[in-house]
């Protein structure tokens, strides 16, 4: 912009040599498309033109840049209350967290390989019953919340 103003004062012979120097100096892709046949004023006057569609574009990518920084925003902060959120879900547990837990809390005898067999279902029942829980056998978020107190 300071070379702009400059060059317009020193007057129209000048001026289209200054501001071409200055503009294929620092761009000559700009200055690709106005070629050196051009007179000064003619050259000048497609370098203006090829500076001012480039300042749209820029004012464009811009405002577009803003707009994606608003919308990442939003974003991260979505994130953020999934993630709380996550951390206040009950985790359910593995085949072997049950047994392990029930085994610790004395209502489990059979190995600890994972599988939720008939032996481990009637654990789980005497476990929620002993716990002021519906004895159906099964893990809900209830009975893994008292029967976690014997994790590791």
């Amino acid at each position: 912009m300071l070379n702009k103003l400059a060059c317009l004062f020193i007057g129209s012979f000048l001026l289209s040599g200054c501001v071409i120097g200055a503009t294929t100096a620092k761009s000559p892709a700009l200055a690709k498309n106005c070629p050196e046949t051009m007179t000064g004023s003619q050259r000048l006057n497609c370098l203006a033109n090829k500076v001012s569609g480039l300042e749209t574009e820029l004012g464009k990518a811009q405002s577009s840049s803003v707009a994606y920084k608003e919308e990442l925003a939003k974003k991260v902060e979505e994130n953020q209350v999934l993630k709380e959120q996550l951390k206040n879900t009950v985790r359910m547990p593995s085949g072997e967290e049950i047994q392990k837990c029930l085994k610790k809390a004395g209502v489990y005898s059979g190995p600890i390989d994972g599988e939720i067999g008939q032996t481990t279902k009637d654990a789980i029942s005497k476990f929620q019953q002993a716990n002021g829980l519906t004895p159906d056998g099964v893990v809900g978020s209830k009975t893994w919340e008292k029967l976690r107190q014997y994790m590791e």
